[in-house]
């Protein structure tokens, strides 16, 4: 499978600069080109075959993020729930105050 980049996962700050032999979190295909001076073309091959080299090609398969959707619906109930238990409190109570006067 061809890939236009390997992917990227959450990174603080700017990344360093390429250097030989480190393990790269984010590859920047062409960071990568400029500091080995190999060159490179601007895409991935990702191999998926069943061939006994040792490699191990278990691909995680791409997250649709439907869980964080559930996620985000669950937090803003969970808000308009509060707010309406805090809206019937305090209107129970100022109603208890206005009847003791």
């Amino acid at each position: 499978m061809i890939r236009s980049d390997a992917g990227h996962l959450l990174q603080l700050g700017a990344a360093e600069a390429p250097r030989p032999g480190a393990i790269m979190q984010n590859l920047d295909i062409a960071a990568y080109a400029r500091a080995s001076q190999l060159p490179l073309a601007p895409f991935v091959v990702e191999q998926s075959g069943e061939i006994k080299d040792g490699l191990v090609r278990d691909w995680p398969a791409p997250s649709l993020g439907i869980d964080r959707h559930r996620g985000y619906a669950v937090q803003w109930y969970a808000l308009a729930l509060m707010a309406v238990i805090f809206f019937v409190v305090t209107g129970f109570r100022s109603g208890k105050k206005q009847r003791a006067e």
